[in-house]
């Protein structure tokens, strides 16, 4: 299964330069998931490109810290911020990003605004 996910411009810069390998978040499908679709969010405002899910990953919020500190492309005081009212979250692993040679538009996927987390794709 595919998910609509959106994500700030200035990651989805690292994600697409093979720099930022892991995306956090508070809250994740428990389907099993074959790729994200990447909606850039404001400026950009479009579906930039796709990656391909190696595995997502659900862990006590040390453990995630110390297995996704040097690819997640945040800060130690960012992340447990961002994390601080949980015990366990979730790291997507992501690899072989493809960028649209054209950016699409959410009615490309018949969806009217952007996913606060994430949608399911057909």
């Amino acid at each position: 299964m595919d998910i609509l996910i959106s994500i700030k411009p200035e990651y989805t810069e690292k994600i697409l330069n093979n720099t930022k390998h892991y995306e956090l978040r508070r809250s994740f499908s428990k389907k099993e998931i074959n790729k994200l679709i990447i909606y850039s969010t404001s400026p950009k405002s479009r579906v930039v490109w796709e990656v391909k899910v190696e595995k997502v990953i659900y862990k006590p919020i040390d453990e995630l810290r110390n297995l996704t500190k040097d690819k997640s492309c945040v800060s130690k005081e960012f992340f447990y911020k961002y994390f601080k009212w949980k015990e366990y979250w979730y790291a997507i692993k992501l690899i072989n990003p493809i960028q649209y040679s054209t950016p699409k538009e959410l009615k490309n996927y018949k969806i009217k605004r952007p996913p606060q987390n994430y949608c399911y794709i057909k």
